[in-house]
Protein backbone atom coordinates (compact mmCIF):
# COMPACT_ATOMS: atom_id res chain seq x y z
CA UNK A 1 0.00 0.00 0.00
CA UNK A 2 1.09 3.53 -0.87
CA UNK A 3 0.67 6.58 1.14
CA UNK A 4 -1.56 9.20 0.21
CA UNK A 5 -2.57 12.75 1.02
CA UNK A 6 -5.66 14.58 0.14
CA UNK A 7 -5.72 18.34 -0.24
CA UNK A 8 -9.18 19.79 0.93
CA UNK A 9 -11.18 19.33 4.26
CA UNK A 10 -14.70 19.59 2.54
CA UNK A 11 -17.86 17.75 2.00
CA UNK A 12 -15.92 16.84 -1.57
CA UNK A 13 -12.67 16.17 -0.19
CA UNK A 14 -14.26 13.09 2.02
CA UNK A 15 -16.87 12.19 -0.61
CA UNK A 16 -12.94 11.68 -1.75
CA UNK A 17 -11.77 9.72 0.66
CA UNK A 18 -14.15 6.69 0.43
CA UNK A 19 -13.55 6.92 -3.42
CA UNK A 20 -9.68 6.01 -2.35
CA UNK A 21 -10.69 3.79 -0.15
CA UNK A 22 -12.23 1.79 -2.21
CA UNK A 23 -9.35 1.35 -4.91
CA UNK A 24 -7.72 -0.61 -2.07
CA UNK A 25 -4.55 0.57 -2.90
CA UNK A 26 -3.50 3.19 -0.61
CA UNK A 27 -3.45 4.85 3.08
CA UNK A 28 -4.98 8.19 3.26
CA UNK A 29 -2.77 9.27 5.96
CA UNK A 30 -4.17 12.55 5.98
CA UNK A 31 -6.21 16.21 4.82
CA UNK A 32 -3.86 18.93 4.15
CA UNK A 33 -6.23 22.39 4.73
CA UNK A 34 -4.40 26.00 4.64
CA UNK A 35 -4.37 25.35 8.76
CA UNK A 36 -4.08 22.52 10.76
CA UNK A 37 -7.06 21.32 12.62
CA UNK A 38 -9.02 18.78 14.48
CA UNK A 39 -9.15 15.09 13.70
CA UNK A 40 -11.80 13.92 11.37
CA UNK A 41 -13.68 10.69 11.95
CA UNK A 42 -15.28 8.71 9.05
CA UNK A 43 -16.53 5.45 9.67
CA UNK A 44 -13.92 3.97 11.45
CA UNK A 45 -11.68 5.97 10.87
CA UNK A 46 -9.63 8.90 12.10
CA UNK A 47 -7.91 11.21 9.79
CA UNK A 48 -5.59 13.69 10.96
CA UNK A 49 -6.05 17.29 9.19
CA UNK A 50 -2.13 19.21 8.60
CA UNK A 51 -1.88 22.14 7.42
CA UNK A 52 0.22 23.02 3.85
CA UNK A 53 3.19 24.07 5.93
CA UNK A 54 3.04 20.68 7.56
CA UNK A 55 2.80 18.79 3.98
CA UNK A 56 5.82 20.82 2.67
CA UNK A 57 8.05 19.24 5.79
CA UNK A 58 6.79 15.56 5.01
CA UNK A 59 8.13 16.42 1.31
CA UNK A 60 11.47 17.35 2.42
CA UNK A 61 11.57 14.60 4.62
CA UNK A 62 10.76 11.76 1.64
CA UNK A 63 12.19 13.72 -1.08
CA UNK A 64 10.83 14.59 -4.55
CA UNK A 65 7.83 12.74 -6.16
CA UNK A 66 8.11 10.12 -3.26
CA UNK A 67 4.45 11.10 -1.57
CA UNK A 68 0.99 10.67 -3.43
CA UNK A 69 -1.34 13.38 -3.32
CA UNK A 70 -4.90 14.35 -4.93
CA UNK A 71 -6.01 17.72 -5.40
CA UNK A 72 -9.52 17.52 -4.03
CA UNK A 73 -11.26 21.33 -4.14
CA UNK A 74 -13.66 22.52 -6.18
CA UNK A 75 -12.30 25.95 -6.99
CA UNK A 76 -10.40 25.69 -9.89
CA UNK A 77 -8.24 28.33 -8.82
CA UNK A 78 -7.52 27.03 -5.61
CA UNK A 79 -6.71 24.22 -6.45
CA UNK A 80 -4.21 25.60 -9.20
CA UNK A 81 -2.80 27.48 -6.47
CA UNK A 82 -1.95 24.52 -4.46
CA UNK A 83 -0.36 22.96 -7.76
CA UNK A 84 1.86 25.40 -8.31
CA UNK A 85 2.97 25.19 -4.69
CA UNK A 86 4.01 22.29 -5.05
CA UNK A 87 4.82 21.54 -8.22
CA UNK A 88 7.69 18.53 -9.44
CA UNK A 89 7.82 17.83 -5.39
CA UNK A 90 5.05 15.38 -5.30
CA UNK A 91 2.72 12.78 -7.35
CA UNK A 92 -0.86 13.25 -8.22
CA UNK A 93 -2.30 10.19 -9.29
CA UNK A 94 -5.46 9.32 -11.61
CA UNK A 95 -8.46 8.36 -9.05
CA UNK A 96 -10.61 6.59 -11.38
CA UNK A 97 -13.46 4.24 -9.55
CA UNK A 98 -13.59 0.85 -10.59
CA UNK A 99 -17.81 1.77 -10.56
CA UNK A 100 -16.82 4.24 -13.48
CA UNK A 101 -16.52 2.31 -17.42
CA UNK A 102 -14.26 3.98 -19.80
CA UNK A 103 -14.62 2.31 -23.24
CA UNK A 104 -11.14 2.74 -25.90
CA UNK A 105 -8.44 5.17 -25.51
CA UNK A 106 -9.82 6.96 -22.99
CA UNK A 107 -6.65 9.31 -21.70
CA UNK A 108 -5.47 11.50 -19.03
CA UNK A 109 -2.70 13.10 -17.46
CA UNK A 110 -2.66 13.35 -13.73
CA UNK A 111 -4.42 14.24 -10.44
CA UNK A 112 -7.93 13.68 -12.23
CA UNK A 113 -10.91 12.51 -10.36
CA UNK A 114 -13.65 10.21 -11.57
CA UNK A 115 -16.54 9.29 -9.13
CA UNK A 116 -18.49 6.05 -9.68
CA UNK A 117 -20.99 5.49 -12.84
CA UNK A 118 -19.03 7.93 -14.72
CA UNK A 119 -18.87 6.98 -18.29
CA UNK A 120 -16.47 7.71 -20.81
CA UNK A 121 -16.56 6.05 -24.46
CA UNK A 122 -14.25 5.82 -27.36
CA UNK A 123 -11.33 8.25 -27.99
CA UNK A 124 -11.67 10.57 -25.19
CA UNK A 125 -8.55 13.17 -24.07
CA UNK A 126 -8.04 14.87 -21.27
CA UNK A 127 -5.59 17.19 -19.45
CA UNK A 128 -4.95 17.26 -15.56
CA UNK A 129 -6.54 17.84 -12.37
CA UNK A 130 -10.30 17.59 -13.51
CA UNK A 131 -13.04 16.30 -11.37
CA UNK A 132 -15.87 14.03 -12.32
CA UNK A 133 -19.04 13.96 -9.42
CA UNK A 134 -21.30 11.10 -9.76
CA UNK A 135 -22.84 10.04 -13.18
CA UNK A 136 -21.00 12.40 -15.91
CA UNK A 137 -21.06 10.83 -19.46
CA UNK A 138 -19.01 11.80 -22.09
CA UNK A 139 -19.27 11.49 -25.59
CA UNK A 140 -16.93 10.04 -28.75
CA UNK A 141 -13.88 12.46 -29.57
CA UNK A 142 -13.86 14.80 -26.29
CA UNK A 143 -11.45 16.76 -25.71
CA UNK A 144 -10.81 18.06 -22.40
CA UNK A 145 -8.25 20.31 -20.69
CA UNK A 146 -6.88 21.18 -17.11
CA UNK A 147 -8.55 21.93 -13.66
CA UNK A 148 -12.39 21.67 -14.93
CA UNK A 149 -15.08 20.64 -12.58
CA UNK A 150 -18.10 18.42 -13.83
CA UNK A 151 -21.16 18.24 -11.13
CA UNK A 152 -22.91 15.25 -10.98
CA UNK A 153 -25.04 13.96 -14.12
CA UNK A 154 -23.43 15.92 -16.61
CA UNK A 155 -23.71 15.48 -20.11
CA UNK A 156 -20.86 15.99 -22.92
CA UNK A 157 -21.89 14.87 -26.34
CA UNK A 158 -19.15 13.37 -29.15
CA UNK A 159 -16.60 15.98 -30.68
CA UNK A 160 -16.74 18.40 -27.80
CA UNK A 161 -13.65 20.54 -26.78
CA UNK A 162 -13.52 21.75 -23.18
CA UNK A 163 -10.87 24.42 -22.17
CA UNK A 164 -9.51 25.30 -18.46
CA UNK A 165 -10.74 25.85 -15.08
CA UNK A 166 -14.66 25.65 -16.23
CA UNK A 167 -17.54 24.83 -13.94
CA UNK A 168 -20.38 22.67 -15.04
CA UNK A 169 -23.62 22.32 -12.51
CA UNK A 170 -25.23 19.29 -12.32
CA UNK A 171 -27.25 17.98 -15.06
CA UNK A 172 -26.14 20.22 -17.28
CA UNK A 173 -25.37 19.29 -20.95
CA UNK A 174 -23.17 20.35 -23.70
CA UNK A 175 -24.79 19.26 -27.31
CA UNK A 176 -22.27 17.84 -30.16
CA UNK A 177 -19.81 19.62 -31.74
CA UNK A 178 -19.31 22.60 -29.68
CA UNK A 179 -16.66 24.29 -27.81
CA UNK A 180 -16.01 25.46 -24.72
CA UNK A 181 -13.36 28.12 -23.82
CA UNK A 182 -11.57 28.80 -20.23
CA UNK A 183 -13.00 30.31 -16.98
CA UNK A 184 -16.76 29.85 -17.96
CA UNK A 185 -19.74 28.27 -15.58
CA UNK A 186 -22.72 27.11 -16.89
CA UNK A 187 -25.58 26.54 -14.55
CA UNK A 188 -27.15 23.49 -13.22
CA UNK A 189 -29.78 21.84 -15.49
CA UNK A 190 -29.04 24.02 -18.60
CA UNK A 191 -28.50 22.86 -22.27
CA UNK A 192 -25.30 24.55 -24.16
CA UNK A 193 -26.74 24.72 -27.78
CA UNK A 194 -23.56 27.31 -29.45
CA UNK A 195 -19.96 27.35 -28.54
CA UNK A 196 -19.06 29.85 -25.96
CA UNK A 197 -15.72 31.50 -25.66
CA UNK A 198 -13.77 32.66 -22.24
CA UNK A 199 -15.01 34.01 -19.05
CA UNK A 200 -19.12 33.93 -19.31
CA UNK A 201 -21.60 32.54 -17.89
CA UNK A 202 -24.54 30.51 -18.84
CA UNK A 203 -27.94 29.03 -17.54
CA UNK A 204 -31.22 28.47 -19.04
CA UNK A 205 -32.74 26.19 -21.75
CA UNK A 206 -31.45 27.22 -23.97
CA UNK A 207 -28.61 28.62 -22.04
CA UNK A 208 -28.04 32.30 -22.45
CA UNK A 209 -25.49 34.68 -21.07
CA UNK A 210 -26.06 36.49 -18.32
CA UNK A 211 -24.16 39.06 -16.50
CA UNK A 212 -24.15 38.95 -12.41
Amino acid sequence: MEYLYIFGNSGYARETFYLVKSLNRYDICAFVDIHSGENVMLGDNIVPVISEDDFEIILQKNGVNKVNAVISIADAHIARKIYNRFKGKCKYPNIVSPLALCYERVRMGEGNIISPYCFFTVNVKMGSFNKFNFGVGVGHDVTIGDFNQFNSSVNLSGHVTVGSCNLFGVKSTVLQGLKIGDNNTVGASSLLIKSIHSERIYIGVPAKKVDL
